[in-house]
């Protein structure tokens, strides 16, 4: 992404921000004028992807199951905090002279929260069917 009028540092040149696995650079020239780290956000949505893997192998402990998918919920709440703070954290320095290419990848954790809602309703339909055929025994 080609950005115009990175101002703390640039006074008017044109600069890039490359965006890698666990960090930001944003550079003027071929010069790097700074670097945001990423890794609170890595962790976060590794924690994320781990918590709903070892959920889905708890389905004889639906209690743990339900507690570790509802824990799910504050690290996703977590992830939105950080890439809203990650995202506005240099707003206002930066005009653009291109059109941002947005990735499908950005659109993702907007889902988390739809399916592991989903992932939760199943679960306790499966606790009270359980429950139900328990007391006709």
């Amino acid at each position: 992404m080609e950005v115009h009028g990175f101002d703390k540092w640039t006074n008017g040149e044109k600069g890039s921000i490359n965006v890698n696995f666990n960090e930001a650079v944003w550079s003027v020239g071929g010069t790097t004028v700074e670097t945001t780290n990423l890794n609170l956000i890595t962790y976060t949505l590794g924690i994320i992807c781990a918590l709903a893997f070892i959920a889905i192998f708890l389905f004889r402990n639906r209690k743990l199951q339900m507690m570790l998918t509802a824990f799910n919920y504050i690290f996703i709440l977590i992830l939105y905090i950080l890439m809203i703070y990650n995202g506005y954290k240099y707003n206002g320095q930066i005009t653009q002279e291109k059109d941002l290419g947005i990735a499908i990848g950005l659109f993702f954790p907007l889902f988390l929260p739809v399916f592991t809602y989903m992932a939760l309703r199943r679960i306790n339909y499966d606790e009270a069917l359980v429950r139900s055929t328990n007391r006709l025994r």
